[in-house]
C-alpha cells in the first residue's frame, strides 16, 4: 500500500510518501519544497496554474510514485465548531446536521462543503466537531491537483488529517476500549 500526504497550508509544500507492508509503516519519501510566492496565501490557492506546474516539478524531481494524494490544508476561512446535539443515533445526527448546517456555520447551504466527527456520545447527546468551508476553495484544490496529474483521495484540515491517519494506522478507538478493560484509570 502506498499513500501520499500533501500539505497545502503555505508557500511551502510538505509531502510524505508512506509505504505499508507486513513489517510496518515506512516513510519512503519526505519533501519540504518552496513554491512560487503568492501561489498559496493563508491556505488559499491564488494561482492554480503555477501551483500545478510546481507540483509536477516536485513529483518529477523527487521521483514520487504515488498519484493518489490525501490533502491537508489550513485556512482562516475554514470554520471549525464544536456542537452538542440531543441525538445519539448516527443517521439522526447526519440528518440533523444536513438540515441545520446554516444554523451552525455562517456559509450559505448551497456554497458549503462540510464534514463532522463525533467526539463523544452520552446517554442523550452527542458532542460533534463540525467543519465547513466554501466550495470554491475545495474545487480550486481539486482542479490544481488534477492539472498536475494527481488524484485527490481526501481533503481535510491539517489537524484532522494527522489524527485520522494515526487513527487509521493504530485504531485508536480499539486501543481506548482495550485500555478501559484493563481499568488503568488513565485516559487516552
Amino acid at each position: 500500500m502506498l499513500s501520499v500526504g500533501l500539505d497545502l497550508s503555505s508557500n511551502k509544500i510538505s509531502i510524505v510518501e508512506i509505504v505499508k507492508n507486513r513489517r510496518g509503516v515506512f516513510i519512503r519519501n519526505a519533501v519540504l519544497e518552496d513554491i512560487p510566492d503568492n501561489s498559496i496565501v493563508k491556505g488559499e490557492i491564488q494561482d492554480a496554474v503555477v501551483l500545478s506546474r510546481s507540483l509536477k516539478e516536485i513529483w518529477r524531481k523527487y521521483k514520487i510514485s504515488g498519484r493518489k494524494v490525501y490533502v491537508g490544508f489550513s485556512n482562516q476561512k475554514a470554520i471549525v465548531k464544536e456542537i452538542k446535539l440531543p441525538l445519539t443515533d448516527e443517521k439522526d445526527i447526519a440528518s440533523s446536521i444536513k438540515y441545520q448546517i446554516s444554523d451552525f456555520i455562517p456559509i450559505t447551504k448551497n456554497n458549503i462543503f462540510y464534514d463532522y466527527y463525533i467526539m463523544e456520545k452520552g446517554d442523550d447527546f452527542s458532542k460533534i466537531m463540525l467543519v465547513g468551508v466554501v466550495k470554491s476553495m475545495i474545487t480550486n484544490v481539486i482542479e490544481s491537483l488534477k492539472n498536475a496529474g494527481l488524484i485527490t483521495q481526501a481533503i481535510d484540515l491539517s489537524c484532522f488529517a494527522l489524527y485520522r491517519v494515526i487513527d487509521h494506522i493504530y485504531d485508536l478507538e480499539k486501543i481506548k476500549e482495550e485500555k478501559k478493560c484493563f481499568n488503568t484509570g488513565e485516559d487516552l
